[in-house]
């Protein structure tokens, strides 16, 4: 008689477990002096506590165990704290301690290998591509001088608004406001005027891999069953989006490229210039700018926004 899928998953889990402890170093066992944690079960840690709206949760479970607690969801210890005083010393003098990114598998496949700066590793890479961003990305001179194609759009909807009064049609002000948004900011990472069935398919591909972004996986927290992240599709259509992605910054990236050398003799101190030409012209200063380190912060810069 074959083995429910859900029985057989939950025997491999604690052989896993059982072969856990008989392998694990002497004297790892060692008592420490932990925050406050509820109690927890054997390979799943506090998963099973966990409600859907996890931050009602984490209210209530500070109630009871304070401001600071310690889960652990499967193999991830999670420190939560729900103290403004402590956030603060953690945030300002602690900082360089908890700076680091916990590696999320699909951050790390759609994200360029981590060639970003939301979840790339405290290093000295990192602290170049944050400071690059601030300084020549996101300064209050570099957002002035996107600020006629914020008009431009912003003129372009008003016009497309009055030409639907005048034709007494239905404004969908919602997708109207939101187009507007999108096409901003295609214009200022990307540069030109894109069609709307050209953003909504890279939309699309930013839409879908948010949804993998939000899936659970396997290898995050339990490593030693990785191997169903594979059998249940999900590596496949992490890689399949991640490659969808590269292929389409790929294209930008050269078209730029192509664009700028046609175009040399015409490129002056005042040109307008988009986030592709400033992330091109830093690569031809810096050789460890790489080209997946400028799909890595364009991909950071539409994502978030």
């Amino acid at each position: 008689m074959l083995f429910h899928p859900i029985m057989l998953l939950f025997s491999t889990l604690l052989f896993s477990y059982v072969i856990f402890c008989i392998l694990r170093k002497p004297g790892s066992n060692t008592k420490l002096n932990l925050p406050p944690s509820p109690p927890k079960i054997p390979i799943f840690g506090n998963f099973h506590q966990i409600t859907p709206l996890v931050h009602q949760f984490f209210h209530q479970m500070s109630l009871k165990y304070g401001p600071i607690m310690l889960f652990k969801f499967g193999n991830k210890p999670t420190l939560v704290v729900s103290s403004l005083e402590t956030v603060a010393e953690i945030l300002k003098t602690h900082d360089v301690i908890f700076a680091d990114r916990i590696p999320v598998k699909a951050f790390k496949i759609l994200f360029c290998s981590g060639n970003d700066i939301i979840m790339s590793p405290y290093n000295e890479q990192w602290k170049q591509l944050r400071k690059f961003c601030v300084l020549e990305l996101l300064s209050p001179k570099r957002v002035q001088s996107f600020k006629y194609i914020r008009e431009e759009e912003v003129d372009r909807m008003i016009e497309n608004i009055a030409w639907s009064s005048r034709e007494r049609g239905m404004v969908n002000l919602t997708e109207t406001l939101l187009t507007t948004l999108n096409a901003i900011i295609f214009r200022c990472s990307l540069g030109g005027n894109f069609s709307k069935e050209y953003t909504d398919r890279f939309l699309g591909l930013l839409q879908k891999a948010n949804s993998l972004i939000e899936l659970f996986s396997f290898g995050d927290f339990f490593p030693w069953l990785k191997w169903l992240d594979y059998v249940n599709g999900y590596d496949a259509k992490l890689r399949k989006t991640a490659q969808e992605l590269d292929i389409f910054f790929n294209q930008i990236i050269n078209d730029r490229t192509n664009s700028q050398v046609d175009n040399s003799d015409h490129h002056g101190k005042d040109e307008k210039r988009n986030f592709i030409d400033i992330l091109l012209h830093a690569g031809k200063n810096n050789l460890s700018f790489t080209r997946e380190c400028m799909k890595g912060i364009i991909m950071v810069m539409l994502y978030v926004s």
